[in-house]
């Protein structure tokens, strides 16, 4: 007998696949007319999302994160049986907290204590067993292994990456692989896969270096974005992200355009701190900074050369705002 995937109590007298889903949906019959209605219980919600992801049917325009039916079209009766499970309700469960990863919206740092008392081993054979049934739940469990299992997983991550054919594809694999090989790999790879990009498309995907540390990134975009044509915001972010010099600002003051652009973004994207609102965030939750900076004297007078060359209104405002803000750009305050 197969049971129904929702409730896990009766048998499965359906099996369908409903607006492209992934795998059929396994449901008795009244968890089957709870899905059409938009009426799961948090604990159905939780145990569908664990195995098909936020398919449609799933999405959070009719459920919240902890699985509350927001726009029911009949009446939920909350059970208490059937609430949204807590993470102590599931310690000990490795499979039920690596579901609990997969249902949430983002993925749960509260969850990462409960899981790192597992063995590596038990956590990887969960996650095998998650994408043998629907590898499309690939990009939480690459997040599972880079905050929970880390260099424990270099050889699970390179497996996965292995049956990658598109650059864009290797790009997705950005944050475990800083997490989960050794930094000079893990951007050699990312470096490897960027370079193959048009112009547009390493605008659209340059952030995902900002998981990683150290000149070795900056020299490559120095190296390989004096030829592009505009400068949109995600260049600033990244090399804010990751840890701009003010004499690599400075000199790339002196080269101009693209990366000059560049240089007076990433000061700008300095100024971020936990509070700052409309900035990415990373930033936010990594607060970047000026890295060996000079004198504010000396720093404001470079600025102040440049303008007279570059006096356009985005150079304008951009120095106005980094010299207004100083103190946050160089976290001093």
């Amino acid at each position: 007998m197969i049971l129904c995937e929702a409730c896990r109590l009766r048998a499965s007298v359906i099996q369908e696949k409903r607006n492209g889903s992934v795998i059929p949906y396994c449901l008795c019959q009244p968890c089957y007319q709870r899905l059409l209605h938009r009426a799961l219980r948090p604990l159905e919600y939780f145990n569908l999302v664990a195995l098909h992801g936020h398919e449609y049917e799933l999405c959070d325009d009719f459920y919240s994160d902890d699985g509350v039916a927001d726009a029911a079209e009949e009446p939920v009766d909350l059970e208490p049986a059937l609430t949204f499970p807590t993470l102590e309700s599931l310690r000990g469960h490795v499979e039920r907290l690596v579901d609990y990863t997969i249902v949430k919206w983002w993925y749960p740092a509260a969850v990462t204590p409960y899981l790192v008392g597992f063995a590596p081993q038990e956590v990887l054979h969960v996650l095998d067993d998650k994408l043998a049934r629907n590898p499309f739940l690939l990009p939480r469990c690459l997040e599972v292994a880079a905050e929970v299992l880390q260099g424990h997983a270099y050889a699970w991550v390179k497996y996965q990456l292995s049956s990658v054919e598109e650059p864009l594809q290797v790009l997705d694999f950005a944050y475990a692989l800083s997490r989960c090989f050794p930094a000079a790999e893990a951007e050699a790879v990312l470096l490897a896969a960027l370079s193959t990009l048009n112009e547009k498309a390493l605008a659209e995907h340059v952030t995902c270096l900002c998981y990683l540390a150290g000149n070795g990134p900056l020299d490559w975009i120095e190296a390989h974005c004096r030829a592009i044509t505009t400068v949109p915001g995600g260049y600033g972010v990244t090399c804010a992200a990751l840890g701009i010099t003010w004499e690599r600002v400075q000199r790339w003051l002196k080269m101009g355009r693209p990366l000059s652009l560049m240089a007076l973004d990433a000061l700008v994207n300095c100024s971020t701190t936990a509070a700052t609102q409309n900035r990415p965030l990373w930033l936010r939750e990594h607060p970047p900074y000026l890295h060996a900076p000079s004198t504010l004297e000396a720093m404001n007078e470079v600025l102040s050369a440049y303008v007279t060359l570059d006096s356009v209104p985005r150079t304008k405002m951009a120095i106005r705002f980094i010299q207004e803000h100083w103190p946050q750009i160089l976290k001093t305050n």
